[in-house]
């Protein structure tokens, strides 16, 4: 048996893309401390952020990607921009998958598997009000990964995805911009009756895209106390 130590991500060239937040700051931490050479926030890289990464940092062994969130929005408002929100959300984790995998080519010997991580939230797997675009671009994301994964094995890339539950502050309590009445009815709707820490996602994204997980590919994980798993909602408790 052989058990992998926290060094092995020591020299690991990881990618982090998306939006500034919580999470994101939690995962470069996480594998600062472990020893993972990092860039954050691509964009000032130029046109091929990705491919600009990779030549800066000699190569590329993981990139993690968080989708934008879509603005609230009812299915038939005129201000409605589904077709631009499937394109950041899923389109863009589809640009950023295939710019990764050509730059895991570069100078990857003996630095183990390449792995992508698109990390999105449970809109995946749920339907709420205003939120069709989120729904049908997490749920594409999901699609996404089992093709990735399949099709990229024989190439030593592997490909994830995690799924956030509703995001709370660092003690799992509600966010400061949020309305009581809400609070009430997901902490209700929750089986473990509070919201998830921006640590607790970064710990699963840094276990999907980390050595310890080479065997796990094409593969889901929700972080979200059990919110997916109620497929029913608590007695006495009704939803728009």
């Amino acid at each position: 048996m052989v058990i992998r130590s926290a060094g092995a991500w020591s020299g690991r060239r990881l990618l982090l893309v998306g939006p500034e937040g919580p999470v994101l700051q939690a995962v470069q931490q996480r594998v600062s401390v472990l020893g993972a050479r990092l860039l954050h926030r691509p964009e000032t890289l130029g046109g091929d952020p990705v491919g600009s990464a990779a030549v800066a940092l000699g190569g590329l062994d993981v990139v993690v990607r968080w989708a934008p969130s879509a603005r609230p929005m009812p299915v038939a408002s005129p201000d409605h921009d589904f077709a631009g929100d499937i394109d950041r959300m899923l389109v863009g984790a589809h640009r950023v998958a295939v710019a990764a995998t050509r730059a895991m080519g570069i100078d990857r010997a003996g630095r183990g598997t390449g792995s992508i991580v698109l990390v999105g939230s449970i809109d995946a797997t749920h339907a709420y009000p205003g939120r069709s675009a989120a729904s049908t671009a997490m749920a594409g994301m999901l699609g996404l990964v089992r093709s990735l994964g399949v099709e990229l094995a024989s190439q030593g890339v592997r490909a994830n995805a995690v799924l956030a539950g509703p995001m709370g502050d660092d003690a799992g309590g509600p966010p400061p911009d949020i309305e009581p009445s809400l609070v009430e009815r997901m902490t209700v709707r929750s089986p473990v009756h509070r919201f998830v820490t921006a640590d607790e996602v970064a710990a699963a994204i840094c276990f999907v895209a980390g050595p310890t997980s080479d065997f796990m590919t094409g593969q889901t994980l929700s972080v979200d106390g059990g919110w997916s798993a109620l497929n029913q909602a608590p007695q006495g408790m009704r939803f728009p």
